[in-house]
């Protein structure tokens, strides 16, 4: 039997909304988006008999790359999110994000998320890219990766 599923997928489709801001300029044409639990949501210990045990380890830390063009005007506004945090006491610098395929299945609800680490700026005669880093704090059920 023939397969006559057609798939498609536009980068363009891609939602990523960081608090409150859509973020579409700068992004750069490679990978511009990583986003990844911060560890395993299952541990495994094995006893001398060789009784294994599973447990859960709750996890609820995922990190979260973005990669843009230095031109982006993202970065600033990025770095006003970051400043905020950095100055204030009451959490100011915590907001929160979604990523959603418009073409697919992909929905990540973000209830809580902030800047972990400005980039690593680099200035020169072509355009550089800049990767910020974000902690985000999301459950398991709100992480759906869909396929086209």
């Amino acid at each position: 039997m023939a397969n006559n599923r057609l798939a498609i997928y536009d980068c363009q489709a891609l939602q990523l909304i960081i608090a409150t801001i859509p973020i579409k300029e700068g992004l750069v044409k490679g990978s511009f988006l990583k986003f990844a639990p911060a560890e395993e949501n299952w541990g495994v210990v094995q006893d001398v008999n060789g009784l294994v045990t599973r447990y859960r380890k709750n996890n609820r830390i995922y990190n979260m790359e973005v990669t843009m063009h230095q031109t982006s005007v993202h970065h600033a506004q990025f770095s006003a999110i970051f400043g905020a945090d950095h100055l204030a006491t009451d959490g100011s610098g915590v907001a929160a994000g979604m990523i959603k395929d418009d073409n697919g299945a992909t929905l990540v609800t973000i209830p809580h998320m902030w800047v972990s680490k400005g980039p690593d700026a680099e200035w020169g005669e072509e355009v550089k890219e800049w990767t910020w880093m974000f902690t985000c704090v999301t459950d398991a059920n709100l992480v759906i990766y869909g396929g086209n």
